[in-house]
């Protein structure tokens, strides 16, 4: 075999079987990964080739989340080859390998397999060949059927006529495959959908119990066992295994086809409610049983009844207030549902980590979110509230009834929880629900989703559980990366993202299927990416992407998933439509509203004012939203309402870098338009890069210009890779009578920006570099590419507003001044204006009605 086949070059060897070998390869045309499967033998004849092309075509058309995907088939060197999609992560014959999984894990892979098979079988496709080893769960924890289309050409028409032929004819499959053919698989006989679900029986056996249903010492042998045996129901080899279990392995593991499920559907379902009676258990067994007393005499019976009537008498004279108070409470009109969930409290340890009380709280807003009628507040803020009163809590942010708890570890290593939530009505203080949870700690997030399940009902609101609540409910989580994602949490809440994205990071190599701490990276990448001006590292912008389709595929019906995959999309219009889900899904995702607020903000200012004003109605005291507003009236070329904004949020977060960087861009825009704008040359930027690179523009104003350029060179040192920093350097170099340095730094940002394939964070900043040193043709072709590309569109207004190109060409600032009035740039930014006016037009549509 060559380096290359058609046009995927051919980067090494990942698997050989008898089938055929399989090659890992790289497809030239759109970059991704895939694998390729060479299929050579019995392949020479032209028209048996042909044949195979025909049998296996109608499988690129199967999509779904659970099976690798067919691309295409095609022909070379005399050789069929498959390219598929390639999955990373372990088979299952990996991990089983002679132990039993989790039940749990268990049924919920074998429901991911059966999802996947019941779409194959409504477009007429059958697997086939269905075993262990054709099914990976890739790193996030997800199961992915493999090779679908090779049974197409690999199975023998017409059953074998001597019991030769058919012993050497179950010899050449081997026992591997023949132990999950079903029977009429290995008689020969034509074999449709049903066969795939006896395979899948088998492989559920496996999972559950750590022993092959079918096993002999040959594959005769195992053949034999197959077609006469019957293996013994999983909860005799393993006892913790629930009977539904048992039921569904037994049916679908019948001889008959007409005896098995007779849909893939059907199977799925009954997967599902055995996982869910299984839950039910185990929330059973956390309610301690008292034993039933003994039966009263009849005359003791009278005794009591006499005296309980007369204290019932009693207390209801002298408690009737309070009485009154709880019968409202239980049968009376509910209170609004605005809730305002405060850090829970850690007892019983060294309270050794401080924010996993907070970071619990965090998680369970989340999931309250997600019950539709009920608004939770202030959820953005929670950190702020640690200390405080429920019922000062709830009146700053308007709520109606408080969430609080405890959390009591059982020991040092938290390997078991017992959790207590409360509901408090914040109008008189008094608690009117209580719920007790208790279990290990891989099961917090089942814990999460019972309390959830709990306080819906009590506020009697209309709620189904859902697929994410379902798949919460049946997680298991690695307690140390679930503690690497709280940590993570308590970083973003402090604004330090760059350490929030390396807490995610590590919780995600702890444990791949942890989809929350996928997307807590998404947000703390981005917010490195446009909010701290990194938008040209390629690198952050990858991560972002893979981060975000990883917490997608694992769960496609959280609003967390889909707020990543808005953060992490490549066009605008795809940023808008992933977080209305969000919204849709929960209507008080506060970082949603911010988030759709920042994509608009370059071609609807106006609409990304309202955007944050709902998040500031969510969220009072969250002061990204007043920096929102600060930018948003930027764009408008209101300052003062940007100033005031920018002194609203200041008096929240008074440390934040933001403010100065606000106030300076605001300063240079008024000199620019001719106004006042005294200089601040001894204020220090610290590291906060947009800040940076304003103070340098600042300072070359005095005459300064070696000053601009240290400030430059050390941010340059701190992040090698921002390309406005060496942009501004760039400008400053040319100002300062060094044009040549200054061109040379510049035509290297334009390379980069023109480069195929470069990531299109480089055009704006190719545009400032270009504007830096007076080249408008240059500026002015990057410009025309910006307003004809939806990518290099979306990119463009993903930045800090006090860095958009898009105000720095309107308000004429530093550099963008230089050339904003030349010739050559009035068409380009008359395209561009256009394209953002279609923009605001075909956004609006997206957001109908939100």
């Amino acid at each position: 075999m060559g380096e290359s086949i058609a046009h995927y070059d051919i980067l090494g060897l990942a698997g050989d079987k008898d089938l055929g070998p399989v090659y890992r390869a790289r497809d030239t045309k759109v970059g991704r990964t895939v694998a390729i499967r060479v299929l050579s033998r019995n392949m020479s004849d032209p028209l048996k080739r042909a044949r195979a092309l025909h049998l296996i075509q109608p499988y690129t058309g199967l999509s779904h989340p659970h099976a690798a995907t067919l691309f295409e088939v095609g022909e070379h060197e005399g050789a069929i080859y498959l390219v598929y999609e390639f999955v990373p992560g372990d088979k299952l014959s990996a991990l089983t390998a002679g132990r039993p999984m989790n039940p749990r894990r268990a049924l919920d892979l074998a429901a991911q397999v059966t999802d996947a098979l019941a779409e194959a079988h409504a477009l007429e496709l059958v697997h086939g060949d269905l075993t262990p080893s054709s099914v990976v769960v890739t790193p996030k924890g997800h199961a992915k059927i493999l090779d679908f289309g090779l049974s197409a050409i690999a199975v023998e028409n017409g059953p074998a006529q001597t019991a030769e032929r058919q012993a050497a004819r179950l010899e050449s499959l081997g026992s591997a495959r023949v132990g999950y053919m079903a029977p009429e698989q290995l008689l020969g006989h034509p074999a449709d959908h049903r066969a795939d679900l006896f395979s899948l029986g088998a492989i559920l056996h496996e999972m559950a119990t750590g022993k092959q249903a079918f096993f002999g010492r040959t594959a005769v042998e195992t053949g034999v066992h197959v077609l006469q045996a019957r293996p013994p129901i999983p909860s005799a080899l393993n006892p913790a295994l629930p009977p539904e279990l048992d039921a569904i392995v037994t049916r679908a593991l019948s001889k008959k086809p007409a005896d098995r499920y007779q849909s893939a559907a059907l199977m799925a379902a009954d997967l599902r409610s055995a996982a869910a009676a299984l839950q039910s258990r185990a929330a059973a067994l956390d309610e301690t049983k008292a034993p039933p007393p003994a039966p009263p005499s009849p005359w003791r019976a009278v005794v009591l009844g006499c005296l309980l009537l007369a204290t019932i008498a009693l207390g209801l004279w002298h408690w009737q207030d309070p009485l009154r108070q709880a019968w409202q409470g239980r049968f009376g009109a509910q209170p609004a549902p605005l809730l305002v969930v405060l850090p829970f409290q850690v007892v019983g340890t060294d309270l050794s980590r401080p924010y996993y009380g907070t970071g619990f709280a965090d998680d369970l807003a989340r999931r309250l979110g997600h019950i539709p009628g009920v608004t939770v507040l202030g959820r953005s803020t929670i950190r702020t509230f640690r200390g405080k009163s429920p019922q000062a809590v709830a009146a700053s942010v308007r709520a109606n009834l408080a969430v609080i708890g405890t959390l009591t570890p059982s020991d040092e290593e938290w390997t078991t929880l017992r959790i207590q939530v409360l509901l408090i009505e914040v109008r008189d203080g008094r608690v009117i629900w209580t719920g007790s949870y208790g279990g290990a700690a891989q099961d917090v997030l089942a814990l999460q989703a019972r309390a959830t399940l709990d306080v819906a009902a009590w506020l009697r609101v209309d709620y189904q559980a859902t697929a994410a609540h379902g798949r919460a409910a049946l997680r298991l989580v690695d307690p140390a990366a679930y503690d690497k994602y709280l940590q993570a949490r308590d970083a973003m809440a402090s604004n330090d993202a760059s350490r929030a994205a390396q807490l995610f990071e590590s919780a995600t190599a702890a444990d791949p299927s942890l989809l929350e701490a996928q997307a807590g990276l998404v947000e703390a990448l981005y917010t490195m990416s446009a909010f701290e001006g990194r938008v040209q590292y390629g690198d952050v912008q990858g991560r972002a992407r893979d981060a975000a389709e990883a917490a997608f595929s694992a769960d496609p019906d959280h609003a967390s998933t889909h707020f990543a995959m808005g953060l992490a999309a490549d066009t605008w219009r795809k940023a808008l439509t992933h977080l209305r889900r969000a919204l849709e899904i929960d209507r008080s995702y506060t970082a949603a509203y911010l988030a759709i607020a920042d994509v608009l903000r370059e071609f609807d200012p106006a609409g990304a004012t309202r955007f944050a004003q709902r998040a500031i109605e969510l969220d009072p005291a969250q002061p990204l939203a007043y920096y929102q507003l600060a930018e948003n009236n930027l764009m408008l070329g209101e300052f003062n309402g940007a100033l005031a904004e920018t002194a609203r949020g200041q008096a929240l977060a008074a440390s934040l870098p933001w403010w100065d960087a606000m106030r300076l861009r605001i300063r240079q825009a008024r000199t620019s338009a001719g106004g006042s704008g005294a200089t601040q040359a001894g204020r220090d930027a610290g590291d906060f890069p947009p800040g940076i690179i304003l103070r340098a523009a600042d300072v070359r104003t005095v005459h300064r210009g070696d000053d601009a350029l240290g400030l430059l060179a050390s941010l340059a040192r701190l992040h090698p890779e921002s390309c406005d920093a060496q942009a501004m350097m760039a400008a400053v170099l040319f100002q300062n009578g060094r044009p040549a340095d200054a061109s040379r730094l510049a035509s290297g940002i334009v390379a980069n920006a023109g480069t195929a394939g470069a990531h299109p964070g480089w055009a704006r900043c190719a545009v400032m570099a270009a504007a830096g040193v007076n080249d408008a043709p240059r500026a002015a072709a990057i410009l025309t590419r910006v307003a004809s590309s939806d990518r290099e569109l979306r990119v463009w207004g993903a930045v800090n507003a006090v860095l958009s190109g898009q105000a720095g060409l309107r308000q004429r600032v530093f550099p963008w001044g230089n050339v904003a009035d030349a010739p050559a740039m009035t068409d380009a930014i008359s395209r561009l204006e256009a394209a953002l006016i279609r923009a605001r037009a075909d956004a609006a549509k997206v957001l109908q009605g939100l």
